[in-house]
């Protein structure tokens, strides 16, 4: 009995695709079985998927000045392609699919993103299965590629795993032609995947995909931070999954998240939003964020930097080294986070005539980064 019981799977396209460029159909077929299975023992699966640009190729004979919309149209005509094959394929399981098209903008949005969370929520619950990907017609790359996404969606929907299917066994440091294939990296701690990140910017050979190991290393960053298990493995071999989920070793390689899960409201602080504004914390308030869970108190603030309103999204920023320390949500406008800053509780209500911004950033609505 497997112990993860809401899986992520990612399925890239160096694992969808032929030499051709274009859909594997026997792959495809291969992949939506092995899902199935794992749908049948009662696990519920997030299938993210790539290729509908390749499910495009070959539909339509693009004039040259549409060249530069080559993507999104390919993509336009692709996706209903790649669905009608998904959907005809998954039915011989008798499982039904949804598909979710998504932009970042999308989990930028606290509406868009619980309205997104209970979609899917609901879909899982009714036993069907998302088949999600990303809205590149009306915008490219805004996640970074399908990885990000993948990872994303693993937030959004409280995954026990995320499961990132690639054309190699699992990461190498070193990577070349005539590398063991055994010689991959069995386990990567976050801090391990961090300092791969700022040393290997890698990028796939095939051409196919957009994302390649670096993406995949920032996914892993990102599931970490939520707390999320995941792992890199090859995605035509046959019968992983099963494997995968039954922790079986030489499987890929795993990044095992050491941090609590994080709540959902703190998962869309960390991901979803942009900050509009930035407030500048004195080393005490910093010791205080990052080592006893406080909330941000206006003392401990010696600059307030940008515009936003009370209930805006900003950054908490080290005044010592100019570091993004923390994300949240702030109790009041820049205006008054102005006045405040640095006082003592008991003067400001003498200040602003409350007592009620005793915190300026309430440690519910704060993340660390």
């Amino acid at each position: 009995m497997s112990a993860y019981k809401r899986v992520v799977v990612k399925i890239g396209s160096s694992s969808l695709v032929s030499k051709a460029g274009l859909i594997d159909l026997p792959a495809m077929a291969r992949f939506v079985q092995e899902l199935s299975q794992l749908h049948a023992e009662g696990l519920e699966v997030v299938f993210v998927s790539s290729g509908a640009v390749a499910s495009g190729k070959g539909k339509v004979d693009l004039e040259p000045r549409y060249q530069a919309s080559r993507k999104q149209i390919l993509s336009a005509v692709g996706q209903s392609v790649l669905m009608q094959k998904y959907s005809q394929f998954f039915s011989e399981y008798g499982i039904t699919v949804a598909q979710m098209l998504l932009i970042r903008e999308d989990l930028e949005d606290r509406q868009t993103y619980l309205n997104a969370r209970t979609t899917l929520q609901g879909l899982l619950h009714h036993r069907v299965l998302p088949v999600i990907n990303e809205n590149d017609v009306v915008t490219a790359g805004s996640f970074g590629g399908n990885d990000m996404l993948a990872a994303a969606i693993a937030g959004l929907v409280d995954a026990d795993l995320l499961v990132l299917l690639t054309d190699v066994p699992g990461y190498y440091q070193k990577y070349s032609s005539d590398v063991a294939p055994e010689a991959y990296l069995r386990e990567l701690s976050p801090e391990a995947v961090e300092v791969e990140l700022g040393v290997k910017r890698s990028s796939s050979s095939s051409g196919l995909g957009t994302g390649g190991i670096t993406t995949k290393l920032e996914a892993m960053s990102l599931a970490a931070s939520f707390g999320i298990p995941s792992v890199i493995a090859q995605g035509k071999s046959a019968g992983l999954l099963k494997k995968v989920l039954s922790d079986e070793a030489d499987t890929g390689t795993w990044c095992r998240s050491v941090v609590s899960r994080l709540e959902s409201r703190k998962r869309w602080l960390r991901y979803g939003s942009k900050p509009v504004g930035e407030i500048k914390v004195d080393d005490g308030a910093e010791q205080a964020l990052l080592h006893h869970g406080t909330s941000l108190l206006p003392i401990g603030v010696v600059q307030v930097n940008g515009t936003f309103e009370r209930g805006d999204l900003v950054s908490i920023v080290s005044g010592s080294t100019e570091a993004v320390i923390a994300l949240g949500l702030v109790n009041c406008s820049s205006d008054i986070a102005r006045l405040i800053q640095g006082k003592k509780s008991a003067d400001i209500k003498q200040t602003v005539g409350s007592f009620s911004l005793e915190e300026l950033v309430h440690r519910d609505n704060l993340v660390l980064v």
